[in-house]
């Protein structure tokens, strides 16, 4: 054996050969796709010689004669789909392949049939002949076919070669929603288990896409689809779910807004297995290491060949399966197979898959018995490490592995077994464990990575670790390190893995997580911890490798537990995931699509994964839960999640190990101080030790001075911890108890990284009360109605309740015993405490009773269903702002059955009474406010209450409905009669010393013989406008309202008209934020104002994205925000309108749009246009059957113009009025009108769904949803031909459009995060540079012209490798596009004729230079002056001229548009010249039929220069933002150089 080791050497003889000879296997040379060119022939040889005597050696030769393969015709879009007859149809057979990828021409020719008639297809004339260019793409203009449906064909050619696809189009009338299906890559798929595709569609509309859905043409199977995304452009297809050899064809169906639909259609073929074969093991006995078994699979038949095989073997009869080889051509192979078990008399069920070309398989099975090798322990582990030296000298990885698998399974601890397996001595064990780890290192490095080896290694590494206590901490390093090792190559090779190497990979991670690893040296545990989190991550991505959108895997073995999935990020928001068996899961915040900064349609993989043991090793015994990983990656590689929103976090759930207590009354202890004895000290016995606490008589109240004590004992609560590894401890910050129970708790995290469930110690809390000496006595007598009376419980009062002492590290891990002796004004604590506490807001409390007709006896009127019915009806009036706030109720004054036939009486009332609960915040009112009106503030409460209960008693045909669904019994009632009572019962106010009367308010109802009719509905306003976008200003509507709810009637009491506008927060007035942090990102200076920089270094101010503020830095090391910054006077951009007069300047600041009217005066009328771009939801019932049945809709008395979504339970508008937005918008804000009727204001939901249950038809709303995504306009350019404004939103990272009075608001663009330019084009395209990008794209914004064919909103990038574009500027007359780079101070020109390929051109390509400024001076806004006066005929133009801005030199520049004559503008003041100096120039725009140019500083200037008089200069808009300006310009006067401005 020790002479065996042999060599191979691989030659190509023909010469004809040029690719690689490589190979990892030495005897197995694999040739890559693509190596062989079609219609050669090779001679492969390979030369084998021992290495100790290269004599001894031999060869062999091989011809591979290689066919040409069939080409493939392809028509993209799909087997059939739809086209307008107004539309461009393209037809598109580029998508044609060769396999064989010959050299030679392609050419193509077309025909088509009328579907109908079978003729010829022709025009829409009907006569004239529609002839077709032999192209690989035609497109047919809007108006060349008639409706109808047309079968188009193509015969594509190649050498000798030919093929032919079809397609059919049916055209109907009009624009219907273009809808086309991408090619499926294989010609057949396999119905296997876990196995999916894609179905990659795609819908547009100029009118916006409403819905998409996929459907199945003519096939009944069910669960196809996997769910949720047959309503998704791209759907994914259970594969398992269909029929071996049919062919199916699905359907995407695309609707627009105004609802015409249209279709395109895909077919998919479902591959057959190979079938009528057989499999044979032989011989039927033998032994490991010594008998050689025989795999032989015979008569296997398949239309797709050739075939390949993989045998595989299990201990028994069902397990984990082990390949013996990887997958080969040849049907039979040799090998060694281990020892099977006693329990299954040593049974091995050995199994070959049977694959053809689309590897659709089938298997066969045969058994064997595998007998105790007759080796003693010693011999075993002899005979293990010869046949594996032997097997990798010679080169043989496959028999190493052989050797290994048949080693592994007699492994495991030091006798035989129950199992009957021959077991080796601990240290025998050891040894050999660690022998099999060196040789399965040698295999790796001889081993190709294919599915079938990975898991014959992963199965090697789970019998080497299955004994974690005979691992040396080496081994198990060694073995740690493989795994992840041999994860990650799966993933590099594209192979992915197998779930048997998935159950491998889990089993062996689980045992070593029992190893010496987690038991060693901080540094082993650290290097631990880091490669089973990495490990876990690259079995994730190898789970999910070509896996679809929607999809997920899972595996649980042992200690650990994982579920992977993958998903587009615009489906993540509000997505939760779990591990397997329910002991963790996450729930992504609502914004996170838009914080992971990656495009919405591309898919995020996200992993949760729990882990039984402490990886890291902390060695904390107050850990209660498993450690749980949370882990998101982008195309591979690591997502940051962090930093979420305080009221957006990332929900985690996990499970407690042991219960948690959540008994919080037990903690709860009373005591009494009595004045009559001094100094009395009360003992609370806590459960973590005794408290004291020391009577304090010289608080106020109560009777003699008595009061009573209400403790709540400190108590062990949870904390959620995550792993911070900078200090290799747990930590809390970022992370929240959000609430828990007694076996998980929900925290509320900024971050995804590793958690834990930790514990602390809750506050300590103390609440005093005491009772007012009595008025009155109460009745000696009980009466029939409870009358009011003095409270024989204490009143709460709030005592001084201790403040919180700051939470150390070291107290947030453990819990800490606290003092014993505590005061009314001082507790220790830990953290704040989890549970209810009483808060600084003040609570009212009103009594009222209802008297209900109709119940047969009082059993009628279960619990549940008088607290159900109290409580929703109290609530739906909006009277609390939950059901939680009713309470008390209680049921009096009903006889029973008999009592009423003995009295004869028919009356079956039963008084219902019930006390409302108010905390005052909810009405906003602060009673520690200056000038806070107690009594007056009572006394509206009352009136609210009154009045909201008399409206609900009103409506007779709701209550019957509403008791009849609450109690389940049907009832007709009728109103009797409303009374206010004002004069009834008193309720002190808690924390105040005077009392308000609160109502106690009764309704009275008597039973009726028949139901009451619904009563007539209230006359609508007539003359209301459609909802149909207009371009007109919003207008208030007061008119639309329905007609004022009013409460009595003629009988003389109260008459309240009631206008739910009252209750609609009034607009309210802007002021600039000045309230600036401070910057953390150096050092935290304190100072607000400019300082002067130490000689040398320089001046860096640089805008803060997150607050506004204007930040200055000296170099590094000194930085700090300018008090006066205001995020609302800078300006980004500008934009002028001086169409039809109109003489408008827009511009954009950090938080709005704004416009000033440009007058002759010295200064101009500005306002807000638009401050947000916000969608408010309404969501009810009766909105309609359709959009034309909804006659308006109007937020805060503005008509909406904007609607972007709409059906019969939900309308949605966009809106960005200032004045809209500039205070929360409520249900009562809004009123929506259909032909039906009116309604303005809103209800609950239970309210609304039983109203509507009474046959109601006129609207009702019940909630208003506001979705805010930002608003950080920066780049605008207005339209004024067309009636738009364009602007940028760094926020939401879109381009956005309105009409320029801000109505019609609308989103244009998406995923675009850095648009500093934007330029109209006249033929229909907008223009926007991408400055992180370096691009610049084009995006439709009007039909016809360049962008004819293209739907609205299409874009494409035309120019890419840039290094900063900003501003960007048309000359239309020469086709010339002109960019400003920021970074590099160079004006590019660009042919707009060169853009608009497959590919978007590179600058270096298209770009020429036309002049170049020192790059520090960051050039920004671009413009061009179109003057041509005394210009002679066939003269280069040079009068037209570029105008542009440098911010950090503060020049406004010209130059010819050739890049000749550069020159200050000379009525431009700069930096030194006695007339004043620009701060900052960023925007620039030309009005050119006043010949002047307008230039906007970005801290809140904007001027007008002439261009032909050299002194014009006027200021036409200033804010307050000039003051920073000139104080930072104030340290830069001694060193002009030193100072410099990056801003975005």
């Amino acid at each position: 054996l020790s002479n065996s080791k042999m060599s191979y050497v691989w030659t190509e003889l023909s010469g004809k050969y040029k690719g690689s000879l490589a190979t990892t296997n030495p005897r197995i040379l694999r040739i890559d796709e693509g190596q062989l060119l079609a219609t050669e022939a090779y001679m492969f040889q390979c030369f084998v010689a021992l290495e100790a005597n290269t004599a001894s050696n031999n060869s062999a030769t091989v011809i591979v004669e290689v066919v040409k393969q069939d080409i493939i015709a392809k028509i993209a879009g799909g087997a059939e789909r739809t086209a307008g007859t107004d539309q461009a149809l393209t037809l598109d057979a580029s998508g044609s392949s060769d396999p064989d990828e010959l050299n030679s021409t392609w050419s193509y020719t077309w025909a088509c049939i009328n579907a109908t008639s079978e003729a010829a297809c022709t025009k829409s004339d009907g006569t004239t002949a529609l002839v077709l260019a032999p192209n690989a793409t035609l497109t047919l203009p809007g108006l060349t076919l008639a409706e109808g449906t047309y079968e188009f064909s193509v015969l594509v050619k190649k050498d000798d070669r030919n093929d032919t696809a079809t397609t059919t189009i049916v055209v109907a009338g009009g624009s219907p929603p273009v809808v086309s299906i991408g090619d499926l890559s294989e010609a057949k798929y396999n119905p296997l288990a876990n196995s999916y595709v894609s179905l990659d569609g795609s819908v547009s509309s100029v009118l916006g896409v409403k819905s998409t859905a996929w459907t199945q043409i003519d096939s009944t199977e069910t669960g196809v689809f996997l769910p949720g995304s047959d309503f998704r452009p791209k759907a994914v297809v259970k594969l398992s779910a269909l029929t071996a050899g049919k062919t199916y064809t699905f359907r995407l169906t695309g609707a627009d807004r105004d609802g015409q639909t249209s279709y395109a259609q895909v077919e998919l073929t479902v591959n057959e297995r190979p079938s009528s074969g057989t499999l044979a093991v032989t011989p039927s006995n033998g032994y490991p290491f010594e008998t050689d078994f025989t795999y032989l699979a015979e008569s296997w038949v398949d239309a797709d060949l050739p075939l390949t095989y993989k045998f595989v073997y299990v201990v028994g009869y069902a397990g984990d399966e082990t390949p013996v080889a990887d997958a080969q051509t040849s049907a039979s192979f040799d090998c060694i197979l281990p020892q099977g078990t006693e329990a299954d008399n040593y049974t091995l069920t050995g199994t070959t898959y049977v694959y053809d070309t689309y590897s659709a398989y089938s298997t066969a099975s045969d058994t064997v018995r595998v007998l105790p090798a007759k080796l003693n322990t010693e011999q075993l582990a002899n005979v293990s490490e010869a046949l594996s030296k032997e097997a990798l000298e010679t080169k043989d990885p496959e028999a190493c592995m052989q050797v290994l698998g048949a080693t592994h399974k007699s492994l495991s601890g030091g006798r035989r077994g129950s199992d009957g397996r021959r077991r080796l001595l601990e240290s025998t064990s050891s040894a050999l464990r660690t022998s099999m780890m060196r040789s399965l290192e040698a295999t790796y490095a001889l081993s190709d990575i294919t599915q079938a080896n990975v898991d014959s290694m992963l199965s090697t590494v789970d019998g080497i670790v299955n004994a974690p206590n005979d691992l040396s901490a080496a081994t198990a390093v060694d073995s740690m390190v493989f795994v992840n090792k041999l994860l990650r190559k799966s993933v590099d090779e594209g192979i992915g893995i197998s779930e048997v190497g998935t159950a491998y990979a889990g089993k062996s991670l689980s045992y070593l997580l029992y190893s010496a690893i987690f038991n060693g040296s901080d540094v082993v545990t650290a290097m631990g911890a880091n490669n089973v989190s990495d490990a876990l991550g690259h079995l994730s991505e190898a789970q999910l490798y070509g896996s679809y959108a929607g999809l997920g895997y899972t595996v649980s073995s042992g200690v650990i537990h994982m579920n992977s999935v993958r998903e587009e990020a615009q489906y993540l928001s509000g997505a939760t995931v779990g591990v397997p068996g329910g002991n963790a899961k996450f729930t992504f915040p609502s914004n996170i699509s838009s914080s992971l900064k990656v495009p919405l349609s591309e898919n995020v993989d996200a992993r949760v994964a729990t882990i039984d043991v402490d990886i890291y090793s902390s060695g904390f015994d107050w850990i209660n839960s498993d450690v749980t990983q949370i882990e998101m990656t982008h195309s591979g590689a690591p997502l940051e999640v962090s930093g979420l929103a305080a009221n957006d976090p990332v929900l985690i759930t996990l499970n407690a190990i042991e219960e948690l207590d959540t008994n919080f009354s037990g903690w709860v202890r009373e005591g009494v101080c009595d004045h009559g004895l001094d100094n009395a000290t009360l003992t609370f016995d806590c459960p973590l030790g005794p408290h004291n606490y020391t009577c304090d008589f010289g608080e106020d109240g109560g009777v003699d001075g008595t009061y009573f004590v209400e403790f709540t004992c400190p108590a062990i609560v949870p904390a959620c911890l995550w792993w911070n590894d900078a200090e290799a401890d747990w930590s809390g910050d970022g992370c929240e108890v959000a609430n828990y129970t007694s076996t998980n708790v929900t925290c509320e995290c900024s971050h995804l990284t590793d958690f834990v469930l930790g514990q602390n110690v809750s506050a300590a809390r103390l609440l005093t009360s005491y009772t007012s000496a009595p008025t009155s006595l109460p009745s000696p007598a009980p009466t029939e109605v409870p009358t009011s009376g003095p409270s024989i419980m204490p009143t709460p009062v709030p005592s001084s309740v201790p403040t919180p002492l700051p939470t150390s590290k070291a107290q947030s891990r453990a819990p800490t015993q606290l003092p014993t002796t505590l005061s009314p004004t001082v507790l220790p604590t830990l953290i704040p405490t989890p549970l209810p506490t009483l808060g600084p807001w003040t609570e009212a409390t009103a009594s009222s009773s209802m008297v209900l007709d109709g119940f047969e006896d009082k059993d009628a009127f279960t619990e549940d269903h008088k607290t159900a019915f109290i409580k929703s009806l109290v609530a739906s009036q909006s009277i609390v702002n939950s059901t939680k706030a009713v309470s008390d109720i209680n049921v009096t004054n009903i006889a029973s059955a008999s009592r009423r036939r003995q009295l004869s009486a028919s009356s079956t009332e039963v008084e219902v009474g019930f006390t409302i609960t108010v905390t005052l915040e909810d009405y906003g009112f602060d009673p520690t406010a200056a000038g806070a009106d107690m009594d007056a503030f009572g006394t509206s409460l009352i009136d609210s209450f009154s009045d909201a209960l008399a409206d609900a008693a009103s409506d007779a045909t709701f209550l019957t409905t509403f008791v009849s669904v609450a109690s389940k019994k049907p009832f007709n009632l009728s109103v009797a009669a409303v009374t206010v009572n004002t004069a009834a019962t008193t309720t002190a106010l808690s924390s105040m010393s005077s009392s308000v009367s609160v109502a106690t308010v009764s309704f009275s109802y008597t039973n009726t013989p028949t139901v009451v009719p619904t009563p007539e509905p209230t006359p609508e306003p007539t003359g209301v406008p459609t909802m149909l976008p207009t371009t007109s200003a919003p207008t208030p509507m007061p008119s639309f309202y329905p007609t004022p709810h009013v409460i009595g009637d003629d009988s003389g009491r109260v008459t309240t008209p009631y206008d739910p506008m009252d209750h609609c927060p009034a607009p309210a007035p802007r002021t600039c934020l000045t309230s600036l942090k401070q910057s953390d990102l150096w050092d935290q200076q304190t100072s607000t104002d400019a300082r002067t920089c130490e000689s040398g270094s320089t001046h860096v101010y640089s805008e803060d994205p997150i607050s506004g503020t204007i930040l200055q830095a000296c170099t590094a090391r000194a930085h700090g925000a300018m008090a006066t910054s205001c995020a609302d006077v800078r300006f980004h951009d500008l934009s002028v309108d001086y169409h039809n007069g109109a003489d408008m300047l827009y511009f954009t600041t950090a938080h709005s749009i704004r416009r000033a009217w440009i007058h002759n005066t010295s200064q101009s009328d500005v306002d807000d246009l638009i401050s947000g771009f916000q969608t408010v939801h309404v969501k009810g019932f009766n909105f309609g059957s359709s959009i034309e049945e909804v006659s308006y809709l109007t937020i805060k008395g503005q008509k909406c113009t904007s609607l972007v979504y709409y059906n019969s339970t939900d309308i949605a508008c966009v809106i960005g009025d200032p004045d809209l937005l500039s205070a929360p918008i409520n249900g009562y804000c809004v009123a929506v009108g259909t032909k039906a009727g009116a309604y303005h204001g809103n209800t609950s939901r239970v309210m609304a769904v039983a109203r509507k249950a009474t046959g109601y038809k006129k609207p009702i709303i019940y909630d208003v949803v506001v979705e805010d995504t930002g608003f950080m306009p920066n780049a605008i350019v207005s339209d004024g031909v067309g009636d738009r404004l364009y602007w940028s939103n760094s926020a939401s990272k879109t381009i956005q459009s309105s009409t320029l009075n801000g109505s019609n608001l609308h989103e244009v663009v998406s995923g675009v995060p850095q648009v500093l330019g934007l330029a109209l084009h006249s033929e229909g395209y907008l223009y926007f540079t991408e400055a992180a990008g370096g691009t610049v794209s084009r995006v439709v914004v009007a039909s016809g012209g360049l962008g004819a064919g293209k739907a609205y909103g299409s874009v494409e990038v035309v120019i890419r490798g840039l290094a900063e574009p900003r501003g960007l500027a048309i000359d239309e007359a020469i086709s010339m596009l002109f960019i400003t780079e920021a970074g590099t101070g160079e004006i590019l020109s660009v042919p707009i004729d060169s853009l608009g390929g497959a590919v978007a051109a590179s600058a270096g390509s298209v770009a020429t230079r036309l002049l170049q400024v020192m790059s520090k001076a960051q050039l920004a806004g671009i413009a061009l002056l179109k003057t041509t006066t005394n210009v002679r005929k066939n003269a280069v133009d040079m009068a037209k001229r570029l105008i542009w801005t440098e911010s950090n030199t503060d020049r406004v520049r010209r130059a010819t548009v050739h890049g000749t004559r550069i020159a200050d503008m000379a009525s431009v003041p700069r930096h030194g010249s006695k007339k004043g100096t620009l701060q900052w120039p960023r925007a620039v725009v030309v009005d050119d039929e006043r010949e002047v140019v307008y230039v906007a500083e970005y801290l809140g200037r904007v001027w007008e220069f002439s261009t032909r008089n050299k002194t014009h200069a006027r200021l036409v808009v200033d804010n307050t933002g000039y003051a920073a300006a000139l104080k930072i310009r104030s340290t830069l006067d001694k060193d002009r150089d030193s100072g410099f401005l990056r801003i975005h």
